[in-house]
């Protein structure tokens, strides 16, 4: 008999990843050291919870009533946390900018569909953008077919981005109208596909015995992607690459092909501080940086490991309460 997959190799990663978000915005790093481990290696984290998200969803038989329970579970996760960042969230829309109310209102409208309204808000609504769209897309098209089509606005979002200083200045120009298209559906769709794909192919992919080789190679070739316009003095602020789709993907299948059985990890506890880390960092980052800028001065190892260390209390927290009478409404946010 064949033995049921466990996927808590899936789940560390996912918890390696959200460490990797968390470095993005806490900024620990510097000079050469912040071109590999953030461009390079912390890049590949978002996309990688894309991947993972729709591997999960479309491994098992989907009917229309899976994606609407899906989106009506994210949407629930997204006004947990739209919840409790609201005071940053009207702050950064409505008070810092100098433009009038009606154009902060327009924008914000605007980043709750195309963008981001939260930080990190704008995770959630892709997937929630994508799932179902992938579902009713599926009926009349292959997989490699909505494959290829997602490269398209993928390959608009990385040259109106990561290349654009590259682009003659009337393109730079129509790149700087559209605004931050990077974080929309247009970036996370075929990171969503290559999931589906995964899922779909699942135990031929688990017995690809070149994948190894492969990762690595897309690792390299990636890294190289990444030295090469940073070396160019292209911006290097930007969350997407060309390199990032085969890397992400190779890397996943490897995440598949070795199983972890240890007895000593809760891999689901794992899974729930995950998505905790993943946004109350935010928050955190958002204190320090106030308190950096008007109290007193702090290292950045120092924010980024305080911001760690209040993620994980916060998840063990959120995590032991949502349990108990009264604080179920906890289990929202996880």
């Amino acid at each position: 008999m064949l033995q049921r997959p466990t996927y808590n190799t899936i789940d560390i990663a996912k918890m390696v990843a959200a460490l990797f978000v968390v470095a993005i915005h806490a900024q620990p790093f510097s000079g050469i050291t912040e071109v590999l481990v953030i461009n390079w290696l912390a890049r590949l984290a978002v996309p990688f919870f894309f991947v993972a998200s729709a591997f999960f969803f479309f491994r098992k038989s989907i009917e229309r009533q899976d994606w609407r329970h899906y989106v009506r579970r994210l949407g629930i996760l997204y006004l947990f946390w739209f919840v409790i960042e609201l005071p940053i969230t009207l702050l950064h829309a409505f008070v810092e900018p100098e433009t009038s109310f009606p154009v902060n209102l327009l924008r914000f409208v605007r980043g709750f569909f195309f963008g981001s309204t939260f930080s990190g808000s704008w995770f959630l609504m892709a997937l929630m953008e994508c799932v179902p769209l992938i579902f009713f897309l599926s009926k009349r098209f292959s997989t490699r077919s909505l494959f290829l089509a997602g490269l398209v606005p993928y390959g608009v979002v990385v040259l109106g981005t990561y290349y654009r200083d590259f682009l003659p200045t009337a393109w730079q120009q129509a790149a700087e109208t559209l605004g931050h298209i990077e974080i929309s559906f247009l970036s996370a769709f075929v990171f969503c596909v290559v999931g589906k794909y995964i899922a779909e192919n699942e135990q031929r992919l688990r017995q690809w015995t070149s994948a190894g080789w492969f990762c690595v190679g897309s690792l390299v070739l990636s890294a190289a992607e990444v030295l090469i316009v940073n070396k160019l003095h292209a911006p290097m602020t930007n969350d997407f690459y060309f390199m990032l789709v085969p890397t992400v993907f190779m890397l996943f299948v490897v995440l598949l092909q070795h199983e972890t059985l240890s007895t000593a990890i809760d891999y689901r506890h794992w899974r729930t501080a995950s998505t905790v880390f993943y946004f109350s960092h935010f928050i955190f980052v958002f204190i320090f940086i106030i308190v950096n800028k008007h109290l007193l001065p702090i290292h950045p190892w120092v924010k980024f490991g305080s911001v760690l260390a209040l993620c994980l209390l916060t998840s063990e927290w959120m995590m032991r309460m949502s349990g108990r009478k009264g604080w179920q409404w906890l289990r929202y946010g996880i």
